[in-house]
């Protein structure tokens, strides 16, 4: 009969991630082949040892300790970090994934730690990024010709006679506007998950905020009807340009699927102000609003190809110390809640 101990052994072995398990001490009482060769170091030599101050005392990972000491036996946890891991053996830092989750074997606590090498993903992801500054830079001033050219026609009176005439450049200023938030969406969303973007944080009303977006050229108020509900007091301080943009993001997708309705709102929670931008339209199906937030997510029902708004609000709301979500509105449609931290003296902007 085969051995459990060593078919367990052969099976965490046969991983290709890393394996670490730890005691309620922090002493290693696992470790996997695969963690051997990305670590350079024989299981032989770690076995026993405390984890995070004799094998890994690095500051990357002392992050995980600290977690690891407050909440083991206390209940299931996880947590997963990336980092760059200067390893011993190579001449340059791998990119990892380590991922930290507590079990229990006969009653007693442990912890878990999984190691992935994500250096070639990190690699492949940079490239994508490198390529998508090269088309922003080479899109930017094409782009702004065209806009420039839809203006002057604009302005032309014979033009402006013609109704074919300016149903179309209506029509093509509304798509150039769109086209060029695509543009500074691409370019910021790396700028934001990288924290490369510093934000101009003043005080501002949520209301103002919301009926500036109301008012932009590119909402065709004759198909829709748009309503803002927010306390005409409600203040907060934040970088108001990148708030407006992910609100524009929210309300352009609200837009494309609404059959006549859209409803903006604001509220304040403590510490916290709520935007909601609400819709009449299909909504969005349960089994993709987990994922409606990643580049170029798409589905297969009801809302499709949601793109890089979507996840250039996510960034814009973590950066101002919140989050974002999209669950059912009232009427069936969808409601998607922008919070962000307030950050403003109550006394503020009283007058």
């Amino acid at each position: 009969m085969t051995d459990p101990f060593a078919l367990v052994s052969s099976l965490f072995d046969s991983l290709p991630v890393g394996l670490i398990a730890l005691d309620r001490g922090g002493r290693v009482v696992i470790y996997n082949q695969a963690e051997e060769h990305l670590a350079n170091r024989k299981r032989a030599d770690v076995l026993g040892r405390e984890f995070f101050i004799e094998v890994a005392p690095c500051m990357n990972v002392q992050e995980l300790a600290g977690e690891f000491y407050r909440r083991v036996g206390k209940g299931p946890f996880e947590r997963r970090m990336e980092f760059s891991f200067p390893f011993p053996v190579l001449a340059e830092p791998r990119d990892v994934a380590v991922t930290l989750r507590s079990f229990e074997a006969e009653g007693e606590p442990f912890g878990c730690l999984i190691v992935e090498d994500i250096s070639l993903r990190r690699s492949v992801e940079r490239m994508k990024e490198t390529l998508a500054a090269l088309l922003v830079h080479d899109l930017k001033n094409p782009l702004a010709v065209v806009a420039g050219n839809l203006g002057l026609l604009s302005d032309d009176p014979g033009l402006a006679a013609l109704p074919y005439a300016r149903e179309a450049l209506r029509d093509s200023e509304e798509a150039t506007g769109r086209l060029h938030r695509m543009v500074l969406n691409l370019l910021d969303i790396t700028r934001l998950e990288t924290a490369g973007m510093a934000l101009r944080r003043r005080d501002f009303r949520a209301r103002d905020l919301l009926e500036a977006v109301v008012r932009s050229g590119h909402l065709p108020a004759a198909q829709h009807r748009f309503e803002v509900e927010a306390d005409p007091t409600l203040a907060l301080c934040g970088d108001e340009d990148v708030l407006r943009r992910a609100l524009d993001n929210l309300v352009d997708n609200a837009r494309r699927y609404a059959r006549g309705r859209v409803v903006l709102r604001a509220r304040a929670d403590g510490a916290t102000v709520t935007f909601e931008v609400e819709d009449d339209g299909p909504g969005v199906p349960p089994e993709m609003r987990a994922r409606v937030f990643d580049r170029y997510a798409s589905g297969s029902a009801g809302r499709t190809n949601f793109g890089l708004g979507l996840t250039f609000v996510a960034l814009a709301a973590r950066a101002h110390g919140g989050a974002v979500e999209v669950d059912s509105g009232e009427g069936g449609g969808a409601r998607f809640r922008l919070t962000v931290r307030r950050w403003v003296d109550p006394e503020m902007l009283a007058a």
